[in-house]
């Protein structure tokens, strides 16, 4: 019996799998962020989902940078009270397994790359814009070596003043510009969002030079891809075609079917 799971910075899905060919229904919680109360959440998922079973692995994403052992969080603005925590000490203690940890959008385009839109591609870039932005690279169905996880939402797209894309376009910091949810802005400010992500999306295609790229994430329920894809085509000059860029196909669920992935490769 396995145990998947994607925390990201606003909800912590867990989902068992018997075989690792697909995965029961969900449990999906609300991510308190404290970190104490969080293990306390999820060792009550565990415990639901593994029925007193043994767990033979369990695997899944987590919204942030691990250090180079992934044992603990080194940076997670939206998870601050997560950072140096013994992450991977206590879920070990909790379970009895040492779990297998990554970032969330590794997790995340994994699962594209084997289950959703990137199927069969070479490599796939896979972008989340959500309460972050983030990223991953995904070659012939594997992560690519990194020493650290990818960060595409912190590069910088002003030099004036250092603003990332996160900082710009991230849903947590557009409600605290504009005291608005997301999706409550006007289309103007919309206009404008699509835009500064196709920037991004731009640098990212000139940096991984991707077969495909992915986009997944709440925000893009609100951002129109046709729009993406007319931006990114008028201004990449580098190469001479763009690549293909879609829309998650797995949506929400993607992170599970990575760890799963990640699972059947070992």
């Amino acid at each position: 019996m396995y145990i998947l799971f994607d925390i990201g910075a606003s909800k912590m899905r867990f989902a068992r799998s018997d075989d690792l060919q697909s995965f029961g229904n969900p449990i999906i919680k609300k991510n308190p962020r404290n970190y104490m109360e969080a293990m306390v959440t999820i060792r009550e998922i565990v415990d639901e989902l593994s029925n007193g079973k043994t767990i033979t692995a369990m695997a899944g994403g987590i919204s942030g940078v691990f250090d180079i052992d992934k044992e603990q969080l080194t940076f997670s603005p939206n998870m601050t009270d997560w950072v140096g925590k013994s992450l991977v000490g206590d879920l070990k203690r909790m379970t009895g397994i040492k779990p297998q940890i990554f970032n969330d959008t590794q997790m995340g385009g994994l699962g594209e790359a084997v289950y959703g839109s990137g199927t069969g591609q070479h490599v796939v870039a896979y972008i989340t814009a959500s309460t972050g932005i983030g990223g991953s690279v995904i070659v012939d169905g594997k992560i690519n070596s990194h020493k650290y996880s990818f960060e595409p939402g912190h590069q910088i797209i002003d030099y004036k003043d250092g603003a990332t894309l996160e900082e710009l376009i991230g849903g947590k910091n557009l409600e605290e510009r504009f005291n608005k949810k997301p999706e409550d802005l006007d289309s103007k400010i919309w206009e404008e969002i699509t835009r500064i992500l196709s920037v991004g999306l731009y640098n990212t295609i000139l940096h991984w030079a991707p077969d495909i790229v992915v986009i997944g994430g709440s925000l893009m329920h609100k951002v129109e891809i046709k729009d993406v894809r007319s931006n990114i085509k008028q201004i990449l000059s580098a190469y001479p075609e763009v690549p293909e860029v879609v829309c998650s196909k797995l949506g929400d669920l993607n992170g599970l079917y990575g760890a799963m992935a990640y699972l059947q490769s070992k």
